[in-house]
């Protein structure tokens, strides 16, 4: 069994932060460029259903006890990016599918054994004007992921506008040497309510990363465990917005580069409870 990162806690800035002491396949979708580059200039090809963007979700699959658990919580969208070919991120509940955008491969070995992930080499997933949770609305956004490349600022995912330059209203989490942090975002006061570590997601294992917000504190969880809570704070909502996996929601240059899998999310705070019990499920 890989073994489990250990955390300890440090203060920082006034508040208590839990601390790391650890450190293909085939479907293809290509952009026009490739190797992490910018999105200026990507060809990319978009299966959006032609009904607005909601696909008649496959019956629920609880074919093994991780998927089982993650259903038995009610997600509003859980991708179990597994699908064999194409451009749509299948969705496994009612609800809008997803775009692959970019560079992408699908059939990678995922984080569940015996289900697929998707590989991002220069490509995102696109969830369309989604899950905006404005106000101090709850949620939690859950999923697994091994990057490959951990330098620089790397997002994990980002709801914010879809367009323009400017910072805009919104959630983010992202990583980069020595760090990981999520945070709540307002057009005039920036980033706030820092869930964050020291270290970086190692690059030879699966993670499990989970962020919950609750209308008061903001939360991250690694590995079924927690490990930073903060003050939140209301949020409005971005227009047009977007929530986007492996890439800031506007787009910029250092998309998220390595494998993504299982992703899930919820219109409510998942309880620690929940979150360690979907980890367990896992079996890793």
């Amino acid at each position: 069994m890989p073994s489990r990162l250990a955390w300890f806690l440090v203060p920082l800035c006034g508040c208590s932060l839990l601390v790391s002491t650890s450190g293909l396949s085939d479907g293809e979708v290509r952009g026009a460029d490739g190797g992490g580059g910018s999105n200026d200039g990507a060809t990319t090809i978009d299966a959006r259903p032609t009904d607005g963007g909601v696909e008649s979700a496959a019956p629920p699959d609880a074919s093994d006890a991780y998927s089982a658990a993650v259903l038995s919580d009610s997600p509003l969208a859980y991708m179990r990016l597994d699908d064999a070919a194409g451009t749509t991120a299948r969705n496994s509940v009612s609800g809008a599918a997803a775009t692959y955008v970019g560079t992408v491969k699908l059939g990678a070995a995922g984080a569940i054994a015996g289900n697929g992930a998707v590989e991002l080499t220069d490509g995102w997933i696109d969830f369309g004007d989604n899950f905006a949770f404005g106000g101090d609305a709850p949620y939690t956004i859950e999923l697994w992921m091994r990057p490959t490349i951990v330098s620089d600022t790397r997002f994990i995912f980002d709801r914010g506008p879809s367009t323009g330059t400017a910072p805009g209203e919104g959630y983010t989490a992202y990583f980069g040497t020595g760090y990981t942090l999520a945070a709540r975002a307002r057009v005039a006061g920036g980033e706030f309510g820092y869930v964050s570590t020291s270290g970086s997601p190692r690059t030879d294992t699966w993670t499990y990363f989970v962020v919950t917000y609750d209308g008061s504190a903001n939360r991250l969880f690694v590995d079924g465990v927690q490990i930073a809570a903060n003050g939140g704070g209301s949020i409005g909502t971005s227009s047009p917005g977007r929530f986007a996996v492996g890439n800031l929601a506007r787009g910029q240059f250092n998309k998220f580069v390595g494998f993504v899998d299982e992703v899930a999310i919820y219109g409510r705070a998942l309880s620690a409870a929940r979150i360690a019990a979907h980890f367990a499920a896992a079996g890793r």
